[in-house]
């Protein structure tokens, strides 16, 4: 489902979240739950993005080995994940907060950064990294 980026040419680079963002805005539209994965390179270039799964109306279930998994196949370095809210609200759960902490520190401890953690809402967007919370 990935589409890798082998053309010099076409290289994203993700200098913000509003970049990040525009990869991601499609996900308000959705009306279940979806976890994406941005994987880049040193240069913070897009080597692939992945869906990592598929929920229901109000959740979407991930273990971290499922976002950090693609980020050894890739070879990356750095990972911006995204989930949205089909409710419309971009407000992180307690749940989505202690989530993006553990993931954070596993994905140190294999080698990556987590760069950020996107919330995709009807309107808008919430960014754990803005937040400081990343």
């Amino acid at each position: 489902m990935a589409k890798r980026m082998e053309d010099p040419e076409e290289k994203v680079k993700i200098t913000s979240v509003s970049d990040a963002y525009s990869l991601l805005k499609y996900l308000s539209k959705e009306s279940q739950e979806y976890m994406v994965g941005i994987y880049l390179n040193s240069s913070n270039e897009l080597i692939a993005k992945e869906v990592i799964a598929k929920g229901s109306l109000n959740v979407v279930r991930v273990l971290p080995r499922d976002i950090l998994y693609y980020g050894l196949k890739h070879n990356c370095n750095g990972i911006i994940i995204a989930h949205n809210h089909p409710n419309g609200s971009s407000k992180p759960s307690e749940e989505d907060i202690n989530f993006t902490k553990k993931l954070s520190q596993l994905a140190l401890e294999m080698g990556f950064e987590l760069l950020d953690h996107i919330i995709v809402g009807k309107n808008d967007y919430f960014s754990f990294a803005e937040k400081g919370l990343i």
